[in-house]
């Protein structure tokens, strides 16, 4: 095993424990419990933030243009994003939901192929980077607002009162930061598609679900900031924005897999 697969071994080892420290810190709110989950994540973060680098080094390029890299890297920044909400919120119970989501990202990420190959001539290009890099961002930023969502939903369930207010501050601020960065990351990939193919949008599969995953994050924001819905409505919004996220990354290439493929090496 070279570095990269056994510090992303550690780093997947790692996040599955925290998960588990969180379940018990949502069951029984016992704040060890919570805390450890919190050290071991980070941890592994730091070890994903190894794999990385050294694929890095070996590829000679930033990582994301395949599937495997892609979900690293999605999975690593979805850690790096709810570890700082953590931090500045205290609110670790949305690690219970939004750590699963990074486990299944890796998990599936194992089964993929991950060889280096070097990149094509269509691939080397600064605005196919930035539509990566913030589609990465967007996407981490959005997992959050979802894990938020779902403990906003399920909060009276709990065995312990959840602030309803800090975690609809969670979902609306993660969805502020989020949505510039698929919004540009949408615009990025349209530039680069108009630099290669001489046309800018096709309305393949993935472009259109893009584009409606755009307009329920738009719906959410308009809802919000000018209609004034909170509470059940906006979380609701928040959960059926990421599984149109999920939907868009992964459903369409289950379902038409021959869909966008051209922005990623085989």
């Amino acid at each position: 095993m070279g570095i990269e697969s056994i510090f992303l071994s550690i780093a997947f080892a790692s996040y599955f424990l925290a998960a588990i420290a969180y379940v018990i810190f949502l069951v029984t709110k016992w704040e060890p419990a919570g805390k450890t989950g919190s050290l071991i994540a980070f941890a592994g973060l730091i070890c994903h933030t190894i794999a990385l680098v050294s694929r890095i080094i070996i590829a000679k390029r930033l990582v994301g243009y395949n599937f495997y890299e892609y979900m690293s890297v999605f999975a690593w920044g979805t850690v790096l994003v709810y570890l700082i909400a953590e931090r500045k919120t205290k609110l670790r119970i949305i690690g219970v939901f939004v750590l699963p989501v990074v486990i299944l990202l890796l998990g599936y990420a194992s089964v993929l192929p991950k060889n280096i190959t070097p990149l094509v001539p269509a691939l080397r290009s600064y605005w196919l980077q930035i539509h990566i890099i913030t589609t990465v961002v967007s996407y981490s930023s959005f997992t959050l607002s979802f894990g938020a969502g779902i403990i906003y939903l399920i909060r009276k369930k709990l065995p312990f009162k959840a602030e309803t207010g800090a975690l609809e501050i969670v979902i609306s601020r993660a969805i502020i930061f989020g949505f510039p960065f698929l919004t540009i990351g949408i615009l990025s990939g349209a530039i680069w598609a108009q630099y290669i193919w001489n046309r800018a949008w096709s309305w393949d599969p993935k472009e259109t679900s893009s584009l409606v995953t755009w307009l329920v994050y738009a719906a959410y924001l308009h809802t919000r900031l000018a209609r004034g819905w909170s509470g059940k409505r906006a979380a609701i919004l928040s959960i059926i924005g990421f599984a149109c996220v999920i939907f868009t990354y992964l459903g369409v290439d289950l379902l038409v897999p021959r869909a966008h493929t051209f922005l990623f090496n085989k």
